[in-house]
């Protein structure tokens, strides 16, 4: 894929006659998830054309850009030392628009389309997609609920080598959505990934409640004989 890209730069820049350069710096992500957006309603960190801006102000000059989101960053660490409460809020909300967001932007991405039919209009816009969204939120709890005894799994020393990893991936994207530009749909990545450990969890503490009401009911059952046992004996007696 880098292979390709580096390629289709490499043949625009001989058509063209100019260089493109590194492109926008990935630092401007950065800068801007730590941004509130002038739409409330996208909530903090969110996507608000910081990076487009300011790599055009810089002249496309990528290292210029570079430093102009440094600056705006370390602004940003200092009025969040000032104002450690505002500096929370705003993470919390930044995280919670991104994993208790069930659908990851998967309606939100494709809701503009040409002539959709009925039904699909219901899906996006009806009482289908509050049926949607409902079990959605309910699989989405469950899930975390999943992940939650995964790692205490691994907290217990029940899981380890390779049975880790996907832990670790999921621990990696979490930290990376506290810095990055807020969006759900770069959770979802995640969420695949930790599927496996999630559904396994599942059997394993499924496997053990079974287990538990077994054992449960087993002694109920040798507690009923051993009175039956003890009335005929006593009938005998």
């Amino acid at each position: 894929m880098l292979l390709g890209k580096t390629t289709l730069c490499h043949m625009a820049e001989g058509q063209l006659d100019r260089e493109y350069g590194s492109g926008a710096p990935y630092v401007l992500w950065i800068a801007m998830g730590m941004q509130e957006n002038p739409d409330a309603l996208k909530g903090p960190g969110t996507y608000n054309d910081y990076n487009l801006d300011t790599y055009l102000q810089a002249g496309y000059d990528s290292i210029e850009a570079a430093e102009v989101a440094k600056g705006d960053i370390r602004q940003c660490l200092a009025k969040w030392q000032e104002d450690p409460v505002a500096a929370v809020t705003f993470l919390k909300e930044k995280l919670l628009i991104q994993w208790i967001e069930p659908t990851y932007c998967s309606f939100n991405q494709t809701r503009y389309q040409y002539r959709p039919q009925g039904w699909v209009e219901d899906l996006y816009t009806g009482q289908a997609n509050e049926r949607a969204l409902a079990f959605l939120n309910r699989f989405q709890g469950m899930v975390y609920l999943a992940v939650f005894g995964y790692y205490l799994r691994i907290l217990l020393g029940k899981l380890k080598g390779v049975q880790v990893l996907p832990g670790i991936i999921f621990l990696g994207g979490f930290f990376i959505t506290i810095l990055w530009e807020a969006k759900s749909r770069y959770v979802y990545p995640y969420i695949v990934m930790i599927l496996p450990g999630a559904a396994c969890s599942m059997e394993y503490y499924g496997r053990l409640l079974a287990g538990g009401i077994g054992r449960i009911a087993g002694g109920i059952v040798s507690s009923r004989e051993r009175k039956q046992k003890q009335k005929e004996i006593g009938r005998t007696a």
